[in-house]
């Protein structure tokens, strides 16, 4: 209905997340001389070598809090990987290993950018802001992403002069979404 916003399907099989920030980050290199261009294995990759010791540690000793706490929906037991195993499930198994809250985290402080996710859940009628515990940076680049039924994501874009925008600066973040997030 005459909406400038716009929802974008990138992909599935585990990679929903991955698929999503890819395709916002190539948008962005579409008119550069030496672009450089992303697919989701990249994006888990990247993930995986920013993991050390010390992170690793850091990382599983929240999945433990989880799992004791009843509250952790994976199907690894994270009192039973090493780091290296840990590292090879983010790179190797997306059907296994799919976003979560703090590979999102991570993903937002290497890529230095903001994400912003919208949730919808259509068998609950609600709709609301997923907190991803960072504050907005209006000096970073922001992606935003519809996160539905609390399974799939999606990109979302803006049109603009018929172009899609699925990565926004300061400028050009549309004022609905930045309403939204100052809150």
């Amino acid at each position: 209905k005459n909406s400038q916003f716009g929802v974008l399907d990138c992909g599935s099989d585990g990679d929903c997340f991955f698929h999503c920030i890819a395709y916002a980050l190539n948008t962005n290199e579409i008119n550069k001389k030496e672009p450089i261009i992303y697919n989701a294995q990249d994006l888990r990759q990247l993930l995986a070598n920013s993991i050390d010791k010390k992170t690793f540690n850091e990382i599983i000793s929240i999945y433990k809090i989880l799992k004791d706490s009843n509250d952790l929906d994976e199907i690894w037991d994270p009192y039973n990987v090493t780091d290296k195993e840990y590292r090879n499930m983010i790179t190797s198994n997306c059907n296994i290993f799919w976003s979560d809250h703090i590979l999102i985290s991570m993903i937002i402080k290497l890529l230095n950018i903001n994400i912003i996710i919208l949730n919808c859940n259509e068998y609950t009628k609600s709709h609301n802001l997923y907190n991803t515990m960072t504050d907005y940076n209006s000096q970073k680049n922001t992606i935003i992403l519809l996160y539905e039924n609390n399974i799939h994501f999606k990109l979302i874009g803006h049109f603009k002069d018929n172009i899609m925008i699925s990565l926004f600066d300061n400028r050009n973040i549309p004022s609905e979404i930045h309403k939204l997030i100052m809150l």
